[in-house]
């Protein structure tokens, strides 16, 4: 579950999530893209998370973990934390990847980021809700779970 404290958040992410969510990705990769795919570098800045080189393009990866989605069934996307633009708003990812807990699973979903920006411009999302950590007034699109798979492929089920 989410601490709604960066510090331990950013720890979960670097520790839990990006090594969770790495095998899988690099699984599809190479499934799907049927080259070679070779991790470039795991980065802890806001632009991206990782960095792959795939049959000689550079690509890179946003990743995020929605704990809450088992509950409310909705899709958070950050784009304001700590008084400045955050998130979708700052990435240079060329993809998300989000790991969404639901009830019976985890789900793994990779989106191109401008699907995503396309889809908040279009104003897709139901709600901007506040969450994250007490004092941060960090700010989320809440999109229901229906509309980020509609722009997704499902990586794998876990």
């Amino acid at each position: 579950m989410g601490n709604f404290n960066f510090k331990k958040d950013l720890d979960v992410e670097q520790t839990k999530c990006i090594p969770a969510v790495t095998p899988i990705l690099e699984k599809w990769l190479r499934d799907n893209i049927d080259t070679d795919v070779t991790l470039l570098e795991i980065y802890d800045g806001p632009e991206y998370d990782l960095k792959y080189d795939i049959g000689g393009l550079v690509k890179t990866f946003e990743v995020k973990e929605d704990f809450k989605c088992a509950i409310t069934f909705n899709v958070a996307i950050e784009f304001h934390s700590w008084g400045k633009p955050s998130g979708i708003d700052v990435t240079t990812a060329d993809f998300y990847v989000y790991r969404i807990h639901l009830p019976n699973g985890i789900l793994h979903y990779i989106m191109p980021t401008r699907e995503l920006r396309r889809i908040i411009d279009e104003k897709i999302y139901h709600s901007i809700k506040p969450g994250g950590d007490e004092g941060s007034n960090t700010m989320n699109y809440l999109f229901f779970l229906k509309d980020i798979k509609a722009i997704s492929i499902n990586m794998e089920e876990s």
